[in-house]
C-alpha cells in the first residue's frame, strides 16, 4: 500500500485534525487495505503525547543511586560508635583504673582478650579465603576426573571451614562492641579525682550572683524543684 507523509502536528490535543497529504514520492510493495488519513492522525497524537509525558517523567526523575541514598536516610540506619580497641588491649590496667575512677562497671580485660581472638580469628578467616582462591586456580586446565573430584571435596571442605569461622567472627564482633559500650573515654591527666569539693576552678566569667547583689534571697534548682 503506499504510505502518507504528514507534516509535525501543532499540538498534542489536535486530534481531530483533516486527512493529511500522500507525498507523491512515498510508495510501497505491500498490498494491503489503506487505513483513513484520520486513523494516522489519531496514532501520530497518541505517539506525541505519550513521547511528551515520557520526556517529563524522566526529566524530574532522580537518578537510582541518589533514590537510594534517599531511601537509606529515610529508613534512619544507626551510627555505630568506633572504640580504640588496640589501645585498650595495650593498656588495660590504665584504662581500668579512668573506668573505676568515673565509677563505670566493666572489665577492660574481658574486652581485650575477646579483641585478640577477634583479631586471630579475623586474621585465620584472611588465609581461608587466600586458600579458596589458590585452590579455585589450581582446578582450571585439564586432569583426570579422579583428581578433579578430589579437588571438589577440597574445596567443599574449605567453604564449610570459611562459612563457620564467618559465623565465629561475627559473633566474637557483636560480643566485642556490647562489652565495649560499657567502657568511659579517658579523662584528662589533670582532672581531679573525686567530689566536687577537688574540684579545681579554671576562671571565672563575670561576677557571682548572690542574695545580697540579686536583692533577695536565692534558692537552688532543689529548692525550685520542690
Amino acid at each position: 500500500m503506499a504510505l502518507e507523509a504528514f507534516t509535525p502536528l501543532a499540538a498534542p490535543a489536535a486530534a481531530s485534525m483533516a486527512p493529511l497529504q500522500r507525498h507523491p514520492s512515498a510508495s510501497s510493495s505491500r498490498q494491503g487495505p489503506r487505513m483513513p488519513g484520520g486513523v494516522w492522525a489519531s496514532l501520530a497524537v497518541g505517539l506525541t503525547v505519550g513521547v511528551v509525558e515520557r520526556q517529563g517523567k524522566s526529566a524530574n526523575r532522580q537518578p537510582r543511586s541518589l533514590r537510594a541514598k534517599k531511601k537509606e536516610s529515610e529508613a534512619g540506619e544507626l551510627v555505630r560508635p568506633t572504640f580504640d580497641f588496640a589501645y585498650w588491649a595495650e593498656n588495660v590496667e590504665e584504662v581500668q583504673k579512668n573506668a573505676d575512677n568515673r565509677k563505670f562497671k566493666c572489665d577492660v580485660a574481658e574486652v581485650a582478650a575477646v579483641y585478640q581472638e577477634h583479631r586471630s580469628s579475623s586474621f585465620e578467616l584472611q588465609q581461608l579465603a587466600k586458600k579458596r582462591n589458590e585452590h579455585a586456580k589450581s582446578m582450571k586446565g585439564k586432569m583426570e576426573p579422579e583428581q578433579r573430584q578430589a579437588l571438589i571435596e577440597e574445596g567443599k571442605k574449605i567453604k564449610e571451614e570459611i562459612n563457620s569461622l564467618e559465623a565465629k567472627v561475627d559473633e566474637l564482633s557483636l560480643r566485642m562492641n556490647a562489652l565495649a559500650l560499657a567502657v568511659p573515654n579517658l579523662t584528662h591527666p589533670d582532672t581531679p579525682i573525686g567530689e566536687e569539693e577537688n574540684a579545681t576552678v579554671v576562671r571565672i566569667n563575670g561576677e557571682p550572683r548572690t542574695s545580697e547583689s540579686a536583692g533577695f534571697q536565692l534558692r537552688d534548682h532543689l529548692e525550685l524543684g520542690e
